[in-house]
């Protein structure tokens, strides 16, 4: 529901029925019927800069987003650098509400929260790429 600011925070799909991977860039996004990671990155991460040196691309946050592989390894299951919205780890496969990621890409029209956006100089993700994010994470974020 668009009036609450539900739509991409608790999973309610933001893109109006259409697949969140093809409303970003019109691909599919599964192989093997689960969302990728390397989607994501491609889609999400390389376009809005997030692997670009002046960003995690040069380590910058105590990451490094070069490759997908690298981001990958950098996210999943690892603790936060900064515990943000009393979270402490950046991402928790099947749970997007308990993870670092989410708290920081997500639309600000979302539940309060005190976490910077990222991309940095941003009021978070569109909502396209922010459901696309979710959807990752919520399936498990897998590989």
């Amino acid at each position: 529901d668009e009036t609450d600011g539900s739509d991409a925070v608790d999973g309610a799909d933001v893109t109006d029925g259409a697949d969140a991977a093809d409303a970003v860039d019109g691909s599919d996004a599964v192989d093997g019927g689960e969302l990728s990671f390397q989607h994501v990155y491609d889609t999400v991460f390389v376009p809005k800069g997030c692997s670009a040196g002046y960003c995690h691309g040069a380590g910058s946050g105590g990451m490094q987003f070069g490759t997908h592989e690298e981001a990958y390894a950098e996210l999943v299951n690892k603790p936060a650098t900064v515990a943000d919205c009393g979270l402490a780890t950046r991402v928790v496969p099947g749970a997007p509400d308990d993870s670092v990621l989410w708290a920081r890409v997500r639309p600000e029209s979302g539940p309060a929260c005190s976490a910077q956006k990222m991309p940095s100089g941003t009021s978070g993700l569109d909502d396209a790429s922010a459901q696309l994010v979710y959807d990752w994470i919520q399936d498990g974020a897998k590989p």
